[in-house]
């Protein structure tokens, strides 16, 4: 029964994810969302420092990325079913690009947190759907 409602992760072109090199992009892919964890001390300090914020607005915007993550995870459980994995990451990876160049043209605080949001809800998607995808294939 659970087999039957597992998605189709790359369509029905036969590719497997089992090979070596699509297991070392999955593992590249989902360490993006948590990589800006680990690099938020040196974010928050580059945004006081270069930015001009203060330590509160730029705990703020690191929040609303963290915020973003979230409801994109949370998306990525309820849709995961609906589509395709490779679609969904591809589409995911270019709103977190376009939301990166964007937000090193921003200067205020609040625009800055919005695009951020916009960031995260792309990270958490790919991170949701590279995490389920590990699962399903485990699953077999």
């Amino acid at each position: 029964m659970l087999k039957r409602s597992l998605p189709q992760p790359w369509a029905t072109n036969g590719t497997s994810i089992n090979r070596p090199m699509a297991v070392g992009l999955m593992i590249w892919i989902i360490t993006i969302g948590y990589a800006f964890l680990l690099m938020l001390p040196v974010l928050v300090g580059g945004m006081v420092d270069h930015l001009k914020l203060t330590i509160k607005q730029a705990g703020f915007v690191a929040s609303a990325q963290m915020f973003g993550m979230m409801m994109g995870v949370f998306w990525a459980t309820f849709t995961v079913n609906r589509g395709n994995f490779r679609k969904s990451i591809l589409i995911a990876i270019w709103i977190v690009l376009a939301a990166d160049i964007i937000s090193a043209l921003i200067k205020t605080s609040l625009a800055l947190a919005f695009i951020r949001v916009v960031a995260g809800i792309g990270v958490g998607i790919i991170t949701g759907n590279v995490a389920s995808l590990i699962s399903w294939d485990a699953c077999k």
